[in-house]
């Protein structure tokens, strides 16, 4: 009887990680937080049900869900949009696609320009690093809590 339920436990494994599997690719590192997504998705619905038996199931599902979210940002990439909002702010009628023309290149081709001032410029990189470092304190936050808690 036992060896029947171990079957269709896996089974049911086989059929939680298709899709994931499926759609894994070896190029980025995007794939390994939907890998990381999806068992810490799954270990928070257990540690959620009756099936638990840890006195700290409930903390640790808690847990689960912060990290989930963490990896929701990063796959999603939700970080340029808030990095953004400040110049946005001092500059609200700011139009990409005119401070950033394509021009004829000498080969025939064209090219991408930027013609803002080198003040907008660096507001704008600036922006850009704040995104990036916004990105590495979730990814911080992220693997200092997996260390953490992880044994």
């Amino acid at each position: 009887m036992h060896r029947i339920k171990e079957f269709f436990r896996a089974i049911k494994n086989l059929i939680d990680w298709f899709l994931v599997i499926w759609k894994d690719r070896q190029w980025d590192h995007y794939f390994i937080y939907v890998i990381l997504r999806k068992k810490l998705y799954l270990m928070e619905k257990f540690f959620n049900s009756k099936n638990a038996v840890s006195m700290e199931s409930e903390a640790t599902a808690k847990d689960m869900k912060h990290c989930i979210e963490i990896l929701d940002r990063l796959i999603n990439q939700e970080y340029m949009t808030p990095a953004l909002e400040p110049f946005y702010k001092n500059h609200p009628n700011y139009d990409w696609n005119k401070s950033h023309p394509f021009v004829p290149a000498e080969d025939g081709m064209t090219e991408w320009t930027c013609i803002d001032p080198p003040e907008i410029q660096e507001e704008m990189h600036q922006c850009y690093r704040n995104c990036d470092k916004m990105e590495q304190d979730d990814l911080d936050e992220l693997f200092k809590f997996l260390r953490l808690h992880i044994q």
